[in-house]
C-alpha cells in the first residue's frame, strides 16, 4: 500500500503539518522511519537544518533515501 493512502478505506491522505489525515474516514496518520535491514524505528538526529537517522541495532546513520517510511495511526 502507498503511504499515501488510508490504511482503513485506501481513500488518498492530505498531508497536514506532521500528519497524514484522510477525510473519508476522519483518521490520522504519522508516518515513521524504519530500518530496511533491521525493520527496528529510527532515531531522527536534527540539527543545523539538516535531518539524518540512526540505527541503535546497527549502530549506524542512515540515509533518508535509504528508509522505510510506514504510517501508524494517531489514537
Amino acid at each position: 500500500m502507498d503511504i499515501n493512502q488510508c490504511k482503513n478505506c485506501g481513500k488518498e491522505l492530505e498531508k497536514i503539518g506532521n500528519e497524514y489525515i484522510c477525510k473519508n474516514c476522519n483518521k490520522r496518520y504519522t508516518s515513521k522511519a524504519y530500518c530496511p535491514k533491521d525493520g527496528i524505528e529510527l532515531e531522527k538526529l536534527a540539527a543545523c537544518g539538516s535531518m539524518s537517522y540512526w540505527c541503535n541495532k546497527c549502530n549506524e546513520l542512515k540515509s533518508r533515501k535509504d528508509i522505510v517510511y510506514k504510517l501508524e495511526e494517531v489514537k
